[in-house]
């Protein structure tokens, strides 16, 4: 979780259930122009024949502010930014994007 949110949310979270954290919907057509975008570059997509998935995300924030009094503080574009930045300043100090453990490529 990103470093905003209170780390005693954090912990009722864990202590209480899974909430999808969020705020606007998006679609992946959307999301991919904004990254785009916050990374300055142009790109082009093509849109090929096969199941159509999920063809939009958001979440409904109504139940962990109920619960637990909480709500996001920023919108998708600034946490996009922030954790783009994130990522930048990782492959610039090693070389290399960084693998979370346990993940595919991961040693």
């Amino acid at each position: 979780m990103r470093r905003g949110v209170d780390s005693a949310v954090a912990l009722r979270v864990c202590r209480t259930g899974q909430y999808r954290l969020g705020g606007e919907r998006v679609t992946i057509n959307q999301l991919v122009d904004l990254v785009a975008d916050i990374a300055g570059k142009k790109i082009g997509k093509r849109h090929i024949d096969g199941p159509q998935g999920v063809r939009g995300r958001n979440s409904d924030n109504r139940l962990i502010r109920e619960k637990l009094g909480w709500a996001p503080s920023r919108d998708l574009r600034s946490g996009l930014e922030e954790t783009y930045a994130w990522i930048e300043a990782q492959v610039q100090k090693t070389g290399a994007l960084p693998v979370a453990p346990g993940s595919v490529g991961s040693a």
